[in-house]
């Protein structure tokens, strides 16, 4: 699930419930037959890839990438 910080307005990422909790985690069921948590566990994973995808590169890692060319 995705909250946004009342001062900063940045989105964070809570917690996601592993699969090894869920029953049946081994057994995929068709995306029209996906729960209301099993949507949120997905909204939550793309809100915390794009965050990642958005992350500046801090300028140390973009040195260090450029004396290896």
């Amino acid at each position: 699930m995705v909250s946004t910080d009342k001062k900063t307005g940045e989105e964070s990422v809570d917690p996601v419930v592993s699969a090894a909790s869920r029953p049946n985690s081994g057994n995929p069921r068709p995306q029209s037959s996906r729960t209301g948590d099993e949507r949120d566990v997905g909204t939550a994973l793309r809100a915390a890839y794009q965050q990642a995808v958005d992350e500046k590169v801090p300028s140390e890692m973009l040195d260090l990438l450029g004396k290896l060319s």
